[in-house]
């Protein structure tokens, strides 16, 4: 950060101690100009520690930086000429990946924004083709509907304005939905700014403790994201997480008191407006079952952050509980058990609208769908309106894509990475292409 801020930009650099273990931790660090070591005097948890650091800042602008970073070259002024222009803008950099192993600097992806499905999990979008047209040029700011969390810069006044954290979530967990939420919908903007460029280590856990357990601290606090700000919206949360309603949540009438005081708009404004990309669940309009080739079933194999693999499975293998492993993603570590019913319900397939093909939160997608030849398909976040996702289920048993007029082939694989996933191919009267549907309403 040194070497690579220019010194009339960078006031100080405030190191925030956790309570830990060794209290002369940091300690050397004093040796450097402008440093500055806090240390909390009981273990507040990252949520809350941000916040005692910014009551120790003076800085006009506030970049909130893990421990875990490496800074690029010219990172810091495009962030902040975005703040000068707009003081209630909270603006992100593009986040490179530095292996936790090697260290290796790995170039990120810029064609990617924050979104979140109905579990509350943050995950990375593709941009649409219509957002990348309405682009200037790659280097134009991307409006993200949420951020990451840990990496982004903000003014001072703004963050405190808005209402900082939410002093009530613990440790870590869903602090980046919550402020995403509330920027939006009480008058600010988030977006990702491609001309900054932070490297970010992701690990893959915690390298602290959590006092109550790391699901049920993340649990909690998600639900207080949910009953301050979801408004209605929140019975789908609900749906899929049914294991915690019962869960406390502790006191959120302040956090109400300040949504009424900011005159936020409603969550349904959210979702028109800023993220209408997000399919909204309607059972009514939904058929839900399983895709079958005689004693094989679709399914998914990996599943990621942006893109999940599909291919075909045992169906047998299909029924029987599981218990999710902690998947780690870029906001941290999530932690999902779904008990039998819950998991075998979520594993259906279901036909949405008649276009679209849903697996969990995922559609089914095919990104070059202007193509005449074979193509890759996987699963993605579900959105309206994508033609990538444009499916129909014909009575001749065929998965077809609206716009490629291409068909999904039970034999045709091509590689993805390390994997393989099913593809396209010219539609025909192979068995390889016959797709019984077995509704299980």
């Amino acid at each position: 950060v040194l070497d690579r801020t220019p010194p009339h930009l960078l006031s100080e650099i405030i190191l925030v101690d956790d309570y830990s273990d060794d209290v002369g931790l940091g300690r050397e660090l004093l040796e450097l100009p402008k440093v500055k070591l806090v240390r909390n005097q009981k273990r507040q948890g990252l949520i809350r520690s941000r916040v005692f650091g910014v009551d120790q800042s003076r800085g006009k602008a506030i970049l909130f930086l893990d421990s875990h970073c490496e800074v690029n070259m010219r990172w810091a002024e495009p962030l902040l000429q975005e703040i000068e222009l707009n003081p209630k803008a909270i603006v992100s950099p593009v986040l490179d990946s530095i292996d936790m192993n090697t260290f290796e600097y790995q170039e990120g992806a810029e064609d990617v924004r924050g979104g979140f499905d109905w579990s509350l999990t943050f995950r990375w979008d593709y941009m649409t083709e219509s957002m990348i047209s309405q682009r200037v040029d790659s280097t134009s700011p991307i409006m993200t509907p949420t951020i990451a969390g840990g990496i982004y810069a903000i003014s001072r006044k703004w963050f405190k304005d808005l209402g900082q954290y939410d002093m009530g979530q613990d440790i870590w967990g869903g602090e980046n939905l919550e402020l995403s939420f509330r920027a939006w919908m009480c008058g600010g903007v988030l977006k990702i700014i491609p001309c900054s460029r932070v490297g970010h280590v992701f690990r893959l856990d915690h390298p602290y403790t959590f006092p109550d357990g790391a699901g049920t601290t993340y649990y909690r606090n998600l639900r207080r994201v949910v009953e301050v700000w979801l408004d209605e919206y929140k019975r789908y949360f609900y749906q899929i997480r049914k294991q915690i309603q019962g869960l406390d949540y502790g006191d959120i009438e302040s956090r109400k008191e300040l949504r009424m005081k900011l005159q936020c708009r409603t969550f349904k404004w959210y979702l028109d407006t800023v993220y209408p990309e997000l399919h909204v669940p309607n059972r009514q309009n939904a058929t839900y079952g399983y895709f079958k080739q005689q004693h094989m079933c679709l399914a998914t194999t990996t599943e990621r952050t942006i893109v999940a693999l599909i291919r075909l499975k045992p169906c047998h293998e299909m029924n029987h509980a599981h218990k999710k492993k902690a998947m780690a993603n870029d906001t941290g570590m999530t932690i999902v058990v779904y008990e039998i019913t819950e998991y075998t319900k979520r594993r259906k397939w279901a036909i949405v609208g008649g276009t679209l093909i849903r697996l969990y939160d995922f559609c089914l997608t095919l990104d070059n769908y202007h193509a005449t030849k074979t193509q890759a398909v996987n699963l993605q976040s579900c959105r309206n309106n994508d033609p990538r996702q444009a499916w129909e289920y014909l009575k001749t048993g065929q998965l077809k894509h609206r716009i490629s007029h291409m068909c999904l082939d039970g034999k045709q694989q091509t590689s993805a990475g390390r994997e393989d996933t099913l593809a396209t191919a010219s539609c025909s009267n192979s068995s390889s292409q016959y797709w019984q549907f077995t509704n299980l309403d």
